[in-house]
């Protein structure tokens, strides 16, 4: 799960159906992975890929990792931390491919982020263990 080569296959694809994608339809994609280092290493590849969708501000570039965490993690997480008013900020309404790790749950329903779309997933951060 979440080997070098598979997660470079999988950007690839990604990358091409969000931008096949986007020619017919304005939109977002939400990506969700099964733990926060595979989210890492999946957003590393996709900005390997597309160096100009990556940008440090919250409120540019067109791809955010958005998880919780702590002073603990690993110092390249760093930057995708973000607390609840953090999180709330994003342009998330606008054209932006999130990835979110598969521990997330629904805030509203409890289930998993990734098995419906009915809730918005991911608001609370004691429930939430990572989003990107």
């Amino acid at each position: 799960m979440g080997s070098d080569k598979r997660l470079a296959i999988l950007a690839q694809d990604i990358v091409e159906h969000f931008e096949k994608r986007s020619e017919a339809i304005d939109g977002k994609a939400m990506i969700v992975c099964m733990s926060r280092r595979i989210c890492m290493e999946l957003y590393l590849e996709i900005v390997k890929l597309r160096p100009s969708w990556e940008n440090e501000e919250d409120n540019e570039g067109a791809i955010k990792v958005v998880m919780t965490g702590s002073a603990s993690d690993p110092p390249d997480w760093q930057q995708h931390i973000r607390n609840k008013p953090r999180r709330e900020a994003l342009p998330i309404a606008s054209e932006i491919l999130s990835i979110r790790c598969g521990s997330c749950s629904c805030a509203t329903c409890g289930s998993p982020a990734s098995m419906h779309r009915a809730c918005t997933p991911c608001t609370s951060t004691s429930r939430c263990r990572g989003m990107v």
